[in-house]
C-alpha cells in the first residue's frame, strides 16, 4: 500500500492593523470620502494637497514604532504588493516588529533565515525566532520548530523534544502537526507504535480536510489498524483525498471501485481514477491503468493506450509494465506503435514544462 508522508509547511499570515480600519491584504483602496456637490471654484484654480494614501499612513506607523504596522509593511514586501517585491526591506520591518515581540513578525523572520530569503541561510538564528514565536503560542511556529528538532536543523536532533512540539501545535490546531504526530505514532518512530493515538490524530486533521491524513486514515481502515476493517470507511475517506488531487488515494479508490471493495463495482469509474493518479505519475495507477486498457477491463479495448501507460510505468522501474509492454509491441502494427510513441514524446515535452 502507499507510503505515509511527513510534509513540511511555511506560511505568511495577514494581520488587521489596528487604528485604521482596514485589513493588510490584496487590493488595499484608501476609505471613500462621502460624495456630493461641489461648488465650481473660483480665482485661480491650484493643486489640491495630495492626501496620504494608505501604504503612507502604513509606513508612518511603523516609522513611529508600532509593530503591527512594522510587520504588515514588511509582508507587503515580502510578498510584492503595493510595492516591489524586496527581501531586506522585508526583512528589516519583520526585524523591527520581532524585536518588539511580534509573534507573527518573529515566526516570519524564521522563515525567512530558515530559507535563506534576504539573508544567508541560518538554521540557528530561525529556531530563534521559531521559539520565540512558539513560546508566545504561534502554531505554525511550534510546527517548524518541532520540524527542526526532528531534523537536528540549528540544534541537536531530539525526537522527544520534537514530538513535544508537534503536540503543542497540533493541540492549538495545526494541520501539519497533527499529521505529523500521527506519523511519530503510526511508525513507532521514536515512540512505542500506538494504533490508537496514530487514528486519533489521523481523523482530527482528516476532519478538517488534511488530504494526506484522510488517505492514512483509510488505509487504517483498510488494513484494519487500530480499527477493526472497514471498507465502507475505507472508501469514504480514499475518496475526500482523492478529490482534493492526492494520486495515492485516487489509485486506492481505484482500487477498492475495480474489486468492489466497500462500495458497488465499478471499472468504468475505477479508470476514472486511475486516469487521474497516473497522470500524477502514480507509477501503481500508470500499470493498473494500462492493464485496463489491455485487457478492455472498465473501458474499450485500446492497444496505444495500454501500451503508452506501460512504457511510462516501466520508466519508473515497474519491470512488469516493461515486460508486458514488450508483449504488447509484437502484438501492434506499425501505425499504432508510432502513435504510441507520438504520445510517449509529447508526454515527455509537458513533464520538462510541469
Amino acid at each position: 500500500m502507499p507510503a505515509r508522508f511527513s510534509p513540511r509547511h511555511f506560511a505568511l499570515v495577514l494581520s488587521g492593523l489596528v487604528g485604521l480600519g482596514w485589513m493588510a491584504a490584496p487590493g488595499w483602496a484608501a476609505p471613500a470620502g462621502k460624495g456630493g456637490p461641489q461648488a465650481a471654484p473660483t480665482g485661480r484654480a491650484s493643486a489640491a494637497p495630495r492626501r496620504p494614501s494608505v501604504l503612507d499612513r502604513l509606513r508612518q506607523l511603523a516609522e513611529s514604532g508600532n509593530p503591527e504596522a512594522q510587520y504588515n509593511l514588511g509582508l507587503l514586501y515580502d510578498l510584492g504588493q503595493e510595492v516591489p517585491e524586496n527581501n531586506q526591506e522585508a526583512l528589516l520591518w519583520y526585524r523591527k516588529a520581532a524585536n518588539q515581540g511580534f509573534s507573527r513578525a518573529q515566526f516570519n523572520l524564521g522563515i525567512m533565515y530558515d530559507e535563506g530569503e534576504g539573508v544567508p541561510e541560518d538554521n540557528v538564528e530561525a529556531v530563534k525566532w521559531y521559539t520565540n514565536a512558539a513560546n508566545q503560542g504561534d502554531p505554525s511556529a511550534m510546527f517548524n520548530l518541532g520540524l527542526m528538532h526532528a531534523r537536528g536543523e540549528g540544534v541537536p536532533a531530539n525526537k522527544e523534544e520534537a514530538r513535544q512540539w508537534f503536540l503543542r501545535a497540533a493541540e492549538a490546531g495545526d494541520l501539519s502537526a497533527m499529521f505529523n504526530l500521527a506519523l511519530i505514532f503510526d511508525e513507532g518512530d521514536e515512540v512505542p507504535e500506538d494504533d490508537k493515538q496514530a487514528l486519533k490524530w489521523y481523523r482530527r486533521a482528516a476532519e478538517r480536510g488534511h488530504p494526506k491524513a484522510q488517505l492514512n486514515l483509510g488505509l487504517m481502515y483498510d488494513e484494519g489498524e487500530g480499527v477493526p476493517e472497514d471498507n465502507v470507511e475505507a472508501v469514504k475517506w480514499y475518496r475526500r483525498a482523492a478529490v482534493q488531487g492526492n494520486a495515492k488515494a485516487q489509485f486506492n479508490l481505484g482500487v477498492m471501485l475495480s474489486n468492489g471493495e466497500g462500495v458497488k463495482q465499478d471499472k468504468a469509474e475505477a479508470v476514472k481514477w486511475y486516469t487521474k493518479a497516473a497522470q500524477q505519475n502514480d507509477v501503481s495507477a500508470q500499470y493498473n491503468l494500462a492493464l485496463a486498457f489491455d485487457e478492455g477491463d472498465g473501458v474499450p479495448t485500446d492497444m496505444v493506450s495500454a501500451y503508452f501507460w506501460y512504457r511510462l510505468a516501466a520508466d519508473q522501474g515497474d519491470d512488469d509494465a516493461r515486460n508486458n509492454a514488450k508483449a504488447l509491441k509484437l502484438r501492434m502494427n506499425g501505425k499504432q506503435v508510432t502513435a504510441a510513441e507520438r504520445r510517449l514524446a509529447e508526454w515527455k515535452r509537458g513533464s520538462k514544462s510541469r
